[in-house]
């Protein structure tokens, strides 16, 4: 049935697409093409957006992350202590858990994990859009609204295909709020809202700490555009709003506990020798991430001018976006280099780089064909698969997702398995927080290794199983190290396919 519901979309998608190209015949070709295009287009973009959302449930990390936002609602500690509480991968300010919110008004993690999907989602591409529809309406153009619409739908062609963006735009983090929020105080910066500015750029801090560049980039712009006093009054609000959102998180969280999850556990040891890494990692980060970009701004043909530099950068806004991306590559590379740190660490430079790109592009409308070809390239290479084998095949899985099965054994048998990759089904269906195992390596990794007390504490004390999703992608030595009494590999009705581990007779 769903097969037959989305290949009648997808007929009806291209009628329309060949109903508008006839009936605009006094249209150029370009226009034409481009009018023809959005249907089809904005399909394969909902249809790409439904995969990730529906694809949420099924990777353990998505889960983990909304653990946070639970712990508000059912007012358990946000930080652990060095000696006491669950440990878990919340070493972000306490805004990424209150971003996600909406979704504790879910009952079971598959919906829950499906509205945190859509939350991450909207928070990283509606400012986007709002950036491209303030630039494209700035000066007014012909057909404008179908064009910024073109620009953003080769924007998500280009994050689709950058493994950062790719990462940061469709999993459950912090970076989608954060960067989201960061590109809200880049456009509020370039209008001249400061305060508005401000007020978005010291959120984006608070949701996730590696946002800090931002202290020092806006208010450098600030100080070209609209000199130095302007820049020193911003600063002062910037900084004012962040001294505020302190005070009030510590209201609610020890303040030891905060620099202790923030701070400490955050700061972990180089993967390698720094000197083999540095430039391993800024190749990798350069190719695969900022080279696309870099070639937007060269069919941008930006001109740029060295007599009236100032002048020449608040006139060209694009020049902001540049600026953020370039005092965000060093901590994006230091991310990467960490012990554990991931490919989304470039999204800090990637993500408003290629904002800054289509902003350019933006303010020259004879190189819209650009975007046409990468529209037209999201069509091609993503139609086919979201529409013959991709989202019915997903959809009908679903209910089987790791996090489910683990939320309905945990409710009909609680207290009878420690599951170590599936905290949030624990916490749904007993209202108990357990370990969460990268969480325990993360500790030790940081220096401060969880005591057998601790560790003990926090797990279940009379658990039967140990038990892991089947395609569980990582070693599991961290929890049959700590609890090797669980050595007995066994199945279990309720956990079909799961790698199953019992004590020791």
């Amino acid at each position: 049935m769903m097969d037959l519901v989305l290949r009648s979309l997808l007929i009806l998608s291209l009628a329309l697409a060949g109903r508008l190209f006839l009936r605009s015949k006094d249209l150029s070709a370009t226009e034409r093409l481009a009018r023809s295009l959005l249907p089809p287009a904005l399909l394969t973009t909902v249809g790409v957006f439904a995969k990730f959302i529906l694809l949420a449930p099924f990777w353990d990390r998505n889960a983990s992350r909304l653990v946070g936002a639970f712990c508000f609602k059912l007012g358990l500690p946000l930080y652990p202590s060095p000696d006491s509480g669950a440990v878990q991968s919340m070493n972000y300010p306490p805004l990424a858990a209150i971003l996600f919110w909406p979704a504790t008004l879910f009952s079971t993690p598959t919906h829950a994990l499906l509205a945190g999907a859509l939350l991450t989602i909207f928070y990283f591409y509606a400012p986007v859009l709002c950036v491209f529809y303030y630039y494209g309406k700035h000066p007014p153009e012909k057909n404008s609204g179908s064009w910024i619409s073109i620009f953003f739908l080769a924007f998500v062609m280009i994050c689709l295909n950058t493994t950062s963006l790719s990462y940061s735009g469709f999993r459950l983090h912090a970076d989608a709020p954060a960067l989201g929020l960061g590109a809200l105080a880049c456009l509020f910066c370039s209008t001249g809202s400061l305060f508005a500015s401000a007020l978005c750029a010291a959120s984006a801090i608070w949701t996730k700490q590696s946002l800090v560049p931002l202290l020092i980039a806006l208010p450098f712009y600030v100080s070209i555009a609209r000199g130095g006093k302007v820049a020193l009054r911003y600063s002062v609000q910037l900084t004012s709003v962040l001294a505020l959102f302190l005070l009030l998180t510590l209201t609610h969280v020890k303040a030891g506990d905060l620099l202790f999850n923030l701070i400490y556990i955050s700061r972990k040891p180089w993967a390698g020798p720094i000197g083999n890494l540095l430039p391993l990692q800024w190749r990798e980060m350069f190719l695969q991430h900022l080279l696309l970009p870099i070639m937007l701004f060269a069919f941008g043909r930006p001109a740029i001018s060295f007599r009236d530099w100032r002048s020449w950068i608040t006139n060209n806004p694009w020049t902001l976006w540049v600026i953020v991306a370039f005092a965000m590559t060093p901590v994006a590379l230091m991310n990467r280099c960490t012990a554990g740190g991931d490919v989304n660490a470039f999204s800090l430079a990637s993500y408003y780089l290629t904002i800054g790109a289509f902003v350019l592009l933006l303010s020259h409308w004879e190189n819209r064909r650009i975007a046409l070809c990468l529209v037209a390239l999201l069509c091609v290479t993503e139609l086919p698969a979201l529409f013959h084998f991709g989202l019915a095949g997903i959809l009908n899985g679903l209910p089987a997702n790791p996090q489910e099965v683990a939320f309905n054994y945990a409710r009909a048998h609680p207290g009878d398995a420690y599951f170590p990759w599936n905290p949030l089904s624990t916490l749904m269906a007993e209202g108990k927080l357990y370990h969460f195992e990268p969480a325990v390596t993360d500790w030790a990794l940081a220096g401060h290794p969880l005591s057998e007390d601790h560790y003990n504490r926090y797990i279940p004390a009379a658990a039967r199983i140990i038990a892991y999703p089947a395609d569980n992608e990582f070693t599991h030595e961290t929890t049959l190290k700590r609890l090797p009494q669980f050595n007995q590999r066994t199945d279990v009705q309720d956990l079909p396919g799961w790698m199953v581990y019992r004590r020791e007779k």
